[in-house]
């Protein structure tokens, strides 16, 4: 794709008023939030927006008024659901990027816990029998002058799922609280009015079980089915708390991890299931945090991942910073590390040819950490941490991660800036660092295709895909996906890229090799995970808290299979076109037909040189043919 079709794409998100994106001077990525404020005293009243996704509507109880460092700030909701015996809410500044401080006298986190590392605040049972609450929270010094937003989290404590933002101005200096006269905005920038909701990177993500698709959506999110029948689709219930599910392609064996609400953890699974049946097989729960006393918690699975040489599936306990390793067969424990050992752990990753494991630490509270820890599937111990840093940039808060077994080549992105970054890990683990350009905003899954060296980035806040080709460095597509697009992976057997859309419920699917979209499938309430099987079927949880009998909660399990005619079977040059690439197709076959392919190349290759079209508007085969 040449830089004049991204630049069509940017022209195109800028239209429908997609968001923009601000680095703070450390670095830091921060989603845009609307208008520009002019840096002057204003009053912090805003146009309605989606607000997000469950029941219930958020408020600030003062309106009319600016805000400043340590500020108590009022929240009023109404029309939420009541939180269980126990439960919680959670709440963010700028969805994570600012910390709440751990002082919070005179506020309703007063409490031990009130706080957590991440800097996200908790406030225990706040909502009434009438569905209301009134929270108050202390602000944290903030330095930049503007709007900022807060973001109420529920669902982490088995109840009802929802994520709901509110907008506040911050302005220091002479401001003293109050709401003086009203300075003109600054230029608008491109951003949406609208914010789409963005996801927590590991387990303080919620669970919104009202609907699979928002009410409303952010400007310019199409978030409606689309060739769906191109696909066979089965959906099954699975235990409540879905996080991600890896797949041993020699058993048959899929695994999920799942685990609900914060420390102490007292529900979660780490689930085996047949891939071909989809039947449950095992489900244990993980081991207590105090042995013997599963009351004082357990170590919570959230990220996954196997190591099918050793029989071993190795799993992050995010919530207690810290890996597991359980055996495939029975899953019995083989060993828990000490908590504490990295900071949010988030994905995990195996090198089946040297038995190296590699851990992300999607640390948020901290967005100069660039971290992947490595341990030894041999020994089973921890070897050292790669810095995932240049000369020019540091990743931070280090997300998905890919890899390409045959190279040695782990991909990851980052959280906090518009990065990606490879890493050889059997090359002395050199590190090179990608730029996605300004429409890459909270980037998060990331899927390599290692037939056309490109890692493609899916980012939250801008609901998209990006691909950037690992050799040149080079964007080569910028594509829309539904609301929140979450995670991604490749299947090389049909040569497609899975996104699943967490605000959208839904997995967009595009062609790899034409980056057309195939379809947009269904995925449920709070699409989460996706992942690839053998056989060119592909497996997405969610974390959808559907109500079942004896209020309990389940969530979603979608086994999505083209019913297409698989294309890596064919040999190398001669794969077989893919849904949504008619026109070169007919073309390449008619061309074929009247044996003017010569002509072609000449045609195609000068269009091609010229900028006019991509190469890869051409399927595959037809670009092997004509040499392109």
């Amino acid at each position: 794709m040449k830089q004049q079709n991204l630049k069509n794409h940017a022209v195109q998100r800028a239209l429908v008023g997609l968001m923009a994106v601000a680095v703070s001077t450390a670095g830091v990525t921060v989603a845009g939030t609307g208008t520009a404020f002019a840096q002057t005293q204003e009053c912090s009243t805003f146009e309605a927006r989606n607000q997000g996704n469950g029941n219930g509507t958020i408020t600030l109880k003062e309106p009319e008024r600016n805000y400043k460092g340590g500020d108590i700030i009022t929240l009023v909701g109404t029309g939420f659901d009541v939180r269980p015996k126990n439960g919680s809410l959670a709440f963010k500044i700028d969805d994570g990027a600012i910390q709440f401080p751990k002082d919070q006298t005179g506020s309703d986190a007063d409490t031990s816990n009130g706080v957590d590392a991440s800097g996200t605040a908790y406030v225990d049972t706040p909502v009434k029998a009438d569905g209301t609450f009134e929270i108050k929270l202390k602000l944290p010094e903030i330095a930049a002058n503007g709007q900022h937003n807060i973001r109420l989290l529920a669902g982490n404590d088995g109840g009802a799922g929802a994520s709901k933002t509110v907008y506040f101005l911050v302005q220091n200096g002479t401001a003293d609280g109050s709401c003086g006269t009203i300075a003109a905005p600054a230029a608008p920038t491109t951003s949406s009015p609208v914010v789409p909701v963005i996801t927590e990177p590991a387990p303080t993500t919620t669970t919104s079980p009202t609907t699979g698709t928002p009410e409303e959506e952010p400007s310019g999110v199409d978030n409606s089915l689309r060739n769906e029948n191109l696909f066979d689709i089965q959906r099954v219930s699975v235990p409540n708390g879905m996080y991600q599910t890896a797949i041993n392609p020699e058993t048959g064996k899929l695994f999920a991890a799942a685990s609900v609400g914060r420390p102490p953890i007292k529900q979660s699974s780490l689930v085996k299931m047949d891939a071909e049946t989809l039947e449950i097989e095992k489900e244990i729960l993980p081991g207590a945090v105090e042995e013997g006393n599963e009351e004082k918690g357990v170590f919570g699975v959230y990220g996954i991942g196997l190591d099918n040489e050793l029989g071993y599936v190795w799993v992050t306990n995010t919530r207690q910073n810290t890996v597991a390793v359980y055996k495939q067969d029975d899953l019995s424990l083989v060993k828990q590390f000490d908590a504490g050992i990295i900071d949010h752990t988030r994905d995990i990753i195996v090198d089946p040819q040297t038995n190296l494991v590699y851990v992300s630490s999607a640390a948020r509270g901290n967005a100069d950490s660039a971290v992947i820890a490595v341990f030894d599937g041999n020994t089973l111990e921890r070897k050292e941490d790669i810095v995932v840093s240049d000369d020019k940039h540091n990743v931070g808060v280090t997300m998905s991660l890919d890899f390409n077994a045959a190279t040695g080549e782990l991909f990851t992105s980052s959280f906090a800036n518009p990065l990606a970054a490879k890493i050889d890990v059997r090359d002395g683990n050199k590190v090179t660092i990608y730029e996605l350009g300004d429409n890459a905003v909270t980037a998060s899954g990331v899927a390599f295709d290692p037939k056309n060296r490109n890692l493609w980035v899916a980012n939250q806040g801008t609901n998209n895909v990006v691909a950037v080709n690992v050799d040149s460095g080079e964007l080569v597509a910028d594509l829309p996906t539904g609301d929140g697009a979450l995670n991604a992976e490749y299947d090389p057997t049909y040569g497609y890229i899975y996104v699943s859309n967490r605000g959208g419920g839904t997995t967009t699917v595009i062609d790899a090799n034409t980056f057309e979209e195939v379809a947009n499938l269904p995925a449920g309430t709070n699409a989460n995970h996706v992942a690839v099987g053998p056989s060119g079927s592909v497996y997405m949880v969610n974390k959808a808290g559907n109500q079942g009998e004896n209020d309990t909660k389940f969530d979603d399990l979608y086994r999505y299979t083209p019913k297409a005619a698989p294309v890596e079977p064919i040999a190398p040059g001669n794969e077989l076109s893919s849904e949504g690439t008619e026109f070169g197709g007919a073309l390449g076959g008619l061309l074929a037909a009247l044996g003017i392919v010569g002509a072609a190349a000449g045609i195609f290759g000068a269009l091609i040189n010229t900028g006019l079209i991509s190469a890869n508007v051409l399927p595959s085969w037809l670009r092997g043919a004509l040499n392109i």
